[in-house]
């Protein structure tokens, strides 16, 4: 008897770790104000309240005047209002961000964001970034530009880069 309470102990320690180890695994929104929203994977929409894990495969949504701050670690991302952005993959290295729509501010500390726009992928570590309206500003990160062209592009602090002027194929803009 005391062999198989010991493997029910262990099965609950095991089970109550696991949120844990979950939700180590993902952004967590750190700021909410007007209506903001998560697509959740399996749970769908919810509200984006403080605490709320947006692991990988979630989608942030935020509406007029509304805002939302998500982070992990030392870093952070911020969307402004009329912004849809999916969280792409979460690890103790890197942050993948797909925007869709809207604005995004990014600062980040020892670990690196990676964010695609229109098939444009910009990665920074250790600074301050934002991308609006297609426009790519460096505030105080340097970050490497891929899609662009055929080798990546390195860009330093201060830098502006439209990523909506930019060519999307052979024919059309």
């Amino acid at each position: 008897m005391s062999r198989q309470w010991w493997l029910v102990v262990a099965l609950c320690l095991s089970l109550a770790g696991a949120p844990a180890a979950l939700h180590a695994q993902a952004l967590e929104v750190q700021e909410s104000s007007g209506t903001v929203e998560a697509l959740l994977p399996d749970l769908g929409w919810r509200q984006a309240v403080v605490g709320r894990p947006l692991p990988a495969d979630s989608v942030l949504t935020s509406w007029i005047d509304s805002t939302a701050r998500a982070g992990f670690g030392d870093s952070t991302c911020t969307v402004g209002p009329l912004t849809h952005v999916r969280v792409v993959a979460v690890s103790d290295q890197l942050v993948r961000l797909s925007l869709l729509a809207g604005s995004i501010t990014v600062q980040t500390g020892s670990l690196a964001y990676e964010v695609e726009f229109r098939g444009v992928t910009i990665r920074l570590r250790g600074g301050e970034a934002s991308l609006s309206d297609g426009v790519l500003t460096l505030r105080t990160a340097a970050a490497v530009a891929s899609g662009l062209r055929a080798a990546a592009l390195p860009l330093e602090p201060g830098a502006v880069l439209d990523l909506i002027a930019r060519s999307e194929g052979p024919v059309f803009r």
